[in-house]
């Protein structure tokens, strides 16, 4: 059971929080950044136009989803704040990355935006669908909103599916405490879509939206 739409939400958009370099934005201004990136990936992409709004409509829900919620259960900062200073940290090092498509940044990007799904889960936050250690466990419920079927149907007319694989990797296991996970997930041989998701989502400890 998800948690219900957030159509009278859409308020708190006009609010204003700083990025991690000061700047002063609306989540408004967050959400539009993120969308619009992942747009210009798309076109570059060359996916038709009706999918591109259907995907940037999905992102748009969810990130103003998973703002309301994190505000309403006070679950810390998982909201646009700390999904934006993710694709901040993300596109940063991306721009490096003259190797990688768009396809794989656009992965790194909608990775960031579900990563962290599992806090709008009724069933995770009142720790029924991992008792007892429901933040530990959020990135595999995180995967439970991911694997939607129509979600995964309009994103399968997006990417690849050895890149919907790394997708689900990433998600699924960024909130991974195992050593020897970490160092496999962030190793410089690793898959780029992962490396970079996990990396950014570490980092955020260490940054202003923390």
């Amino acid at each position: 059971k998800r948690v219900e739409r957030v159509e009278e939400h859409e308020d708190v958009l006009s609010r204003t929080f700083l990025t991690n370099d000061g700047k002063r934005i609306t989540y408004a201004e967050a959400v539009d950044g993120m969308t619009l990136r992942a747009t210009e990936y798309m076109e570059t992409m060359g996916v038709e136009e009706s999918v591109r709004e259907s995907v940037t409509a999905d992102m748009k829900e969810e990130l103003l989803k998973q703002h309301v919620e994190a505000e309403k259960r006070g679950l810390g900062d998982h909201g646009i704040r700390h999904i934006y200073g993710n694709f901040e940290r993300g596109e940063a090092y991306l721009e490096s990355r003259t190797d990688l498509s768009a396809e794989q940044k656009l992965a790194v990007l909608v990775s960031q935006v579900y990563h962290d799904e599992g806090y709008t889960l009724n069933e995770n936050c009142l720790g029924t669908l991992h008792p007892g250690n429901s933040d530990k466990k959020h990135d595999e419920a995180s995967l439970t909103v991911w694997n939607d079927p129509g979600r995964r149907s309009m994103y399968g007319a997006v990417f690849s599916d050895k890149t919907m694989s790394s997708i689900q990797t990433a998600i699924g296991t960024h909130n991974s405490d195992d050593v020897q996970a970490i160092q496999k997930n962030t190793a410089i041989t690793a898959d780029p879509v992962v490396s970079t998701v996990h990396i950014c989502d570490k980092l955020a400890l260490s940054q202003r939206e923390k």
